[in-house]
């Protein structure tokens, strides 16, 4: 398998040590601190890390050979993909005031499904705990809902919409023409291999089927990897560069 998707991969955590604690004064996104209770960096930040850490963790598991013929590595790679596009979608408008209903939206969609969880956990038996859990999720859903309010009703697009929407985004900032088919080729296989379908290890068997998998495995790892440096790239710019500059592109 190429080395320099591994090369790319191993390179991500990079962005961490660029990223600042805080958005520099005057940035967009420190701008953004003063629409909402919680800031738009956090929120985007722990979608960015979520994608950062699954994906390396996905590249070790894909240089195992016990595991990586189970198609681990491409579950792993799953989630980090939903987080580099929700990721992307939230910071990919100029206006902060979007931003803002967007970071309602994912914080929103987050609780919420953290409530749904609970009540089907308490549903199939699960201690009386859970239900609390859920109710507090469920009203902390409602309130950030109501707080994004007065930006517009948002709500966070499927998944299968914002993987597109940000390989299209991909695209646009390398060049490429490929990165929907292999955005697309991810989440169908992913989707399939984790009710339990086998077909990725049977290509570990049989003459020239070998190359398949590791080609399905570098396409994988490679349109998350530029999904989530895209993503990085982005944030770091809304974290140090002026307000004004961003008001002014979007004009």
């Amino acid at each position: 398998m190429a080395a320099d998707v591994f090369e790319r991969v191993q390179a991500m955590p990079v962005i961490f040590d660029l990223l600042p604690s805080e958005p520099a004064p005057g940035s967009a996104l420190a701008d953004d601190a003063s629409l909402l209770p919680f800031a738009t960096y956090d929120v985007v930040r722990a979608r960015l890390q979520e994608a950062v850490v699954k994906l390396t963790l996905a590249a070790r598991v894909a240089r195992d050979e016990t595991q990586s013929r189970y198609a681990t590595h491409l579950l792993i790679l799953r989630p980090a993909l939903v987080a580099a596009a929700k990721g992307v979608w939230l910071v990919a408008p100029d206006e902060a005031s979007v931003r803002a209903a967007r970071s309602c939206a994912v914080v929103a969609a987050d609780r919420q499904s953290g409530a749904a969880a609970m009540s089907r956990a308490t549903e199939n038996g699960g201690p009386e705990a859970f239900a609390q859990i859920g109710e507090h999720f469920k009203r902390a859903g409602e309130k950030v809902a109501t707080i994004g309010e007065p930006f517009g009703a948002v709500s966070l697009p499927k998944d299968t919409v914002l993987i597109m929407e940000a390989a299209g985004e991909v695209d646009r900032y390398y060049g490429t023409t490929d990165a929907a088919s292999d955005a697309g080729l991810l989440w169908n296989a992913s989707s399939g291999l984790t009710h339990g379908e086998r077909w990725y290890a049977d290509l570990f068997h049989g003459e020239g089927r070998r190359q398949v998998a590791d080609t399905l495995t570098r396409r994988s790892l490679d349109v998350v990897c530029s999904m989530t440096n895209l993503l990085g790239q982005r944030v770091l710019a809304l974290a140090v560069a002026p307000a004004a500059f961003w008001r002014i592109r979007g004009s």
